[in-house]
This record gives C-alpha cells, sequence and structure tokens, in this order.
C-alpha cells in the first residue's frame, strides 16, 4: 500500500490515472485491517470527477465500490457511503448502469437495516425510469424486496404496474418481469398476490411479445402452488382454465407452456388441468397442438402416473 501511494503521489499524471484505475482491485484484496486510510481516501476522489475525460475513473470506482465494501466490512460504510451517494448523483449513464447492476450487492453487505432506510428509496425512486435502469434493477428486485418494509414493498407492486402500463414499446422490462415475477411474490402474503397481482399476471400472459408470454406462462404453476391452500385459489385456477378456452390462440398455447411445467405438482395437473390439455392436442392452430404435445411429453418423462390417466 505505501509503494503504490509514493507511486501514485510522485508519478506522472498517466502513471497516477492507471493506479487509480486499478485502486479498487487492489484494496479488494487486502484484509479490513491492513487498508490504509490513504489508500481509500485516494478511492473516494475518483467520485467526484465531473470532466466527461474522466468517465473512465469514475466507472471504475462505481464498478469496483462493492468489492470495496465487502474488503473494508460493513463496519466502513458510515465512510464509504458519501462516495456512493455521490456516484449516484453523477450524470453518466455507463456509470448509472453499473450501480443499478450492483444495488442488491451493496444492499446484501450493509443488510436490513441500512438497506431500508437508505438503498431501497434508490432502488424505489430508479425503478421508475424505463431507460437504463428498470432491467437491472427488476433482475435482482426480489433480493432487495426481502430487506425491504411493507410499505416499501406495496410501492413497488405500484411501480411495477405503472411501468407495465407505461413500457409497450420496452419488451424487455415485461419479460424481466415476467422471469422475476414469483421471486418477487415470495416477499408477499398469498392474499397480496391475488389482490394486486393476479390481474398483471393474466396481462403478461396475453402480451404481444412471444418471450413475454413464455417466461409468463412457465411460471404461472408455480403461483397456483404458493397460493394452493387458500380460499381464492379456486377463482386462480377458473382464470387459468379460461386461458384453454380464449379464442386467441396465443392465450391456448401460453396455457400449454404452463401444463408442461407442472410435473413439478402433479396433482395440480392430473386434478385440475389434464383434460383440457388433452382436447388442445387437435386445435386448430398448429402452434397451439405442438405446445400442448410437448406439455404431455414432459409430462410422462417425469410423471409416473400420468400413463394411468391417459
Amino acid at each position: 500500500g505505501k509503494q503504490w501511494y509514493q507511486r501514485r503521489v510522485h508519478g506522472s499524471q498517466w502513471v497516477q490515472r492507471a493506479a487509480l484505475q486499478r485502486l479498487g482491485e487492489f484494496i479488494v484484496t487486502l484484509m479490513p485491517s491492513i487498508i490504509p486510510d490513504a489508500l481509500v481516501d485516494a478511492y473516494s476522489t475518483m467520485a467526484v470527477a465531473n470532466e466527461s475525460e474522466e468517465e473512465e475513473l469514475v466507472y471504475q470506482c462505481a464498478y469496483n465500490f462493492p468489492g470495496v465494501l465487502y474488503a473494508s466490512g460493513k463496519s466502513q460504510w458510515t465512510k464509504l457511503k458519501t462516495i456512493y451517494f455521490a456516484l449516484w448523483e453523477l450524470d453518466f449513464a455507463k456509470v448509472t448502469r453499473t450501480l443499478c447492476c450492483s444495488l442488491h450487492e451493496v444492499a446484501r453487505i450493509v443488510e436490513r437495516e441500512v438497506a431500508c432506510s437508505e438503498l431501497l428509496p434508490i432502488f424505489l425512486e430508479r425503478v421508475e425510469d424505463a431507460g437504463e435502469c428498470a432491467v437491472p434493477l427488476l433482475s435482482h428486485a426480489a433480493l432487495l424486496l426481502s430487506l425491504a418494509n411493507e410499505e416499501q414493498r406495496a410501492c413497488f407492486l405500484d411501480k411495477v404496474q405503472e411501468l407495465q402500463e407505461d413500457s409497450r414499446s420496452k419488451w424487455r422490462i415485461r419479460e424481466t418481469i415476467a422471469s422475476n415475477f414469483f421471486e418477487y411474490a415470495r416477499n408477499y402474503k398469498p392474499a397480496t398476490i391475488f389482490k394486486k397481482c393476479w390481474g398483471l399476471i393474466m396481462l403478461l400472459c396475453g402480451d404481444d411479445v412471444w418471450s413475454v408470454r413464455k417466461c409468463m406462462g412457465r411460471s404461472l404453476w408455480r403461483f397456483l402452488g404458493y397460493c394452493g391452500r387458500e380460499e381464492f385459489a379456486g377463482t386462480m385456477k377458473s382464470d387459468l382454465l379460461c386461458l384453454a378456452r380464449d379464442e386467441r390462440w396465443t392465450m391456448r398455447q401460453v396455457f400449454c407452456l404452463a401444463c408442461a411445467e407442472m410435473w413439478q405438482a402433479e396433482d395440480l395437473l392430473l386434478e385440475s388441468f389434464l383434460s383440457p390439455l388433452i382436447e388442445l392436442t387437435t386445435d386448430k392452430v398448429l402452434g397451439v397442438r405442438l405446445a400442448a404435445l410437448n406439455a404431455l411429453k414432459e409430462q410422462a418423462r417425469n410423471s409416473g402416473n400420468l400413463y394411468n390417466k391417459l
């Protein structure tokens, strides 16, 4: 550390820049007890650059921040958070995206109390952005929700609803929501899922983009299993059965996708969904017939009881 600091002070401008760019990686290799204050002070200077030519330094600072915090220890958050919040204020898209990608890791390190009071407000503010921020934040939102309080969790559901409504041209946002929706749902009570999420889930099942429908359809059985003992579970099953009879072939295909995953909840399939699935093997649309046959194949391959029913 001493040799690095001497080179940082006495080296040329290019040596100083190169040293700063690698400073975060260097700090990560050190034990908390031997990290010199001079290194942390030098690292903090990277967060205040505001010229375009300094963007790479700021990016390296943001990229390495979770590692620096982990190496320094949670107890150093009070000192390092000034750097972290300064990075969020900078108007560099590359830096902001990096911070969004690692926010959940910072929250994991500082744990619930600090994450809830200082990091969740950033998450809830930035997730509204349908641009660069939404996808990386939504991809790891489940971990952040596990650290959130009830009010913050309720706020997140409202923002997901708004994103779904306002991002018709941003299909990757809807795909990310669909891919991770059940992981979000595990942080809520079944009644909340039914009241505030089930309608949105059905909307995503009818999305114009195939990958969104596929992601949502393949996780439907998880919601039924999670809410299976609740009084409204019958309504959820009825809604899913309606997909099998829907006039839109895309919805019938989604029903088949859902059934294809139900080998993991065999009783659910055999009890309620096997007969309509078999009927769809003669559907007028080739894509639906293939999806139904594939679902039966998955069931036969993973379930010993299906042959007895067929």
